[in-house]
């Protein structure tokens, strides 16, 4: 079923299996940050639930005014901000985070431009394996930052938290995957609220093409138009292709976290952290 806006003004789509609806908040969107929601309504089994309004993901928080983010942080209760950017991405940093703690966790600080380059070029040949294959690089280059969140997320029990990176949709996106996999969401879950950033980006695609081309890694690429374009799509299948090699080579989303040295136990606080009974 495709997103479609319901009478509240929310860009609202339901998944394949229809056990859940993500919706976006456009409200959000009109003060200013882009690509909200909050993972909520979403059943994993029997009556386990993930706990409403404790996972929030967006865009970057750049241009928001502090009463904007007064209004959206307290809307949400948000506890701590993570952000994923590379400082290279931060044209000017927020400083309306009415003393939420932001933890700045740069997820591609060491990427190499040959990763970069080759992303790019096989955005024009085979665009879901292109990113099925750099979101695989996020993986092993967020390691440390990915680490914090989940560390948090161990610690701090009915905590919302909010991460977000420049568009909420690449680096978020494979943080949320990993997340939800952790918790054991259905696939089809997953790839519904990817591929809904598709749509919620369109209002900053063009301010963003921009940045892009005066970006360290990018300065002196070509890149054909086709990859520019394709590099802003969320599409179905680069979701589904990328949970498949993941799985391939961390097993699940446990596995994952095991890799980056958390306990079994650990493991379990996170699960019981973020989920109910219902």
């Amino acid at each position: 079923m495709p997103p479609s806006t319901d009478k509240t003004g929310v860009l609202v789509g339901a998944s394949d299996t229809h056990d859940s609806i993500q919706s976006i908040d456009l409200s959000c969107s009109r003060g200013g940050i882009h690509n909200v929601r909050a993972i909520e309504g979403v059943q994993i089994s029997g009556r386990v639930h993930i706990k409403n309004g404790v996972i929030i993901r967006s865009a970057n928080l750049d241009s928001v005014g502090q009463w904007q983010a007064e209004r959206f942080l307290h809307r949400y209760g948000v506890k701590a901000i993570f952000d994923l950017r590379d400082e290279r991405d931060i044209g000017k940093k927020s400083e309306t985070t009415c003393g939420i703690p932001v933890y700045r966790l740069s997820a591609l600080h060491a990427v190499d431009p040959e990763v970069v380059a080759t992303y790019f070029q096989g955005l024009s040949q085979d665009t879901p394996s292109a990113f099925a294959s750099f979101y695989m690089h996020i993986c092993a280059l967020s390691e440390a930052a990915f680490k914090t969140i989940f560390t948090y997320i161990r610690d701090n029990p009915d905590c919302p938290f909010l991460v977000h990176c420049e568009l909420g949709k690449d680096r978020t996106g494979v943080f949320i995957s990993i997340l939800l996999q952790v918790l054991g969401v259905s696939e089809d879950y997953i790839i519904g609220d990817y591929h809904l950033s598709q749509f919620a980006i369109k209002p900053i695609i063009a301010k963003r093409v921009e940045r892009l081309h005066k970006h360290p890694l990018i300065e002196g690429l070509s890149i054909a138009p086709e990859a520019l374009d394709n590099h802003f799509l969320a599409l179905q299948d680069s979701m589904r292709l990328f949970i498949g090699a993941f799985r391939d080579n961390y097993g699940d989303g446990s596995g994952y976290l095991r890799s980056l040295g958390f306990s079994c136990e650990d493991i379990a606080s996170i699960q019981s952290n973020l989920t109910c009974i219902q």
